[in-house]
């Protein structure tokens, strides 16, 4: 079953033929692909969209709940100086609770790159590294990373990341938050152009 993208439920600004906002950064309909079978969650509502929260910020709805091998993928072209970038799965019911971040990456302006999760206000680092194996900046303005779902061993569940032009593996986050909570996509930093996309369910390879 194919489903659409949310849309803010109060929204003023400009919409496309097909009554999108224009600055939505999915790109059309067929930028989700759903191998399983797509469940938004039973007997669950989803949020309405989202509000940006901090400067320079952009915030999405994810189209459903997440469920093992679901992958996000997040596409953009940077700024020639960027400074700071941070890529996060947020968690909230009604809103997104910024005291509890299921995964964030972040790409500082000194060189250094982090992976981090947040538990009820309390941050923990659970990968750092440098930024130049991954952005070459000036000389690619583009970059790229997904997070995929997974189910371990012991019946939790992870992400694996995925950065780089050839989405090279970065690093496994256990979650310590429960999997259904994971509502939004937080992308904040100096970046011109951005396109999600959603492949959902296991795949074929």
């Amino acid at each position: 079953m194919k489903r659409g993208i949310e849309k803010p439920q109060k929204n003023t600004k400009n919409k496309d033929k097909n009554r999108r906002p224009v600055d939505e950064p999915y790109s059309a309909p067929d930028n989700i692909r759903i191998n399983g079978n797509g469940n938004v969650g039973v007997g669950v509502r989803a949020p309405p969209w989202p509000v940006p929260r901090l400067q320079n910020e952009k915030m999405y709805l994810l189209p459903k709940q997440l469920e093992p091998h679901d992958s996000i993928i997040i596409q953009c072209q940077i700024q020639n100086e960027p400074n700071n970038l941070t890529f996060g799965l947020v968690t909230g019911n009604g809103h997104p609770d910024s005291n509890n971040l299921a995964c964030q990456l972040d790409m500082n302006e000194d060189g250094t790159l982090q992976i981090t999760t947040v538990h009820q206000g309390n941050a923990t680092v659970v990968f750092s590294g440098e930024t130049k194996q991954f952005y070459e900046g000036k000389k690619s303005p583009d970059f790229q990373m997904m997070f995929v779902l997974r189910q371990a061993f012991d019946g939790g569940y992870g992400l694996n990341v995925h950065i780089g032009t050839s989405y090279s593996y970065l690093s496994y986050v256990p979650l310590v938050h429960d999997v259904r909570s994971i509502r939004f996509i937080s992308i904040r930093g100096d970046i011109k152009k951005l396109r999600l996309g959603f492949d959902f369910g296991e795949t074929d390879t």
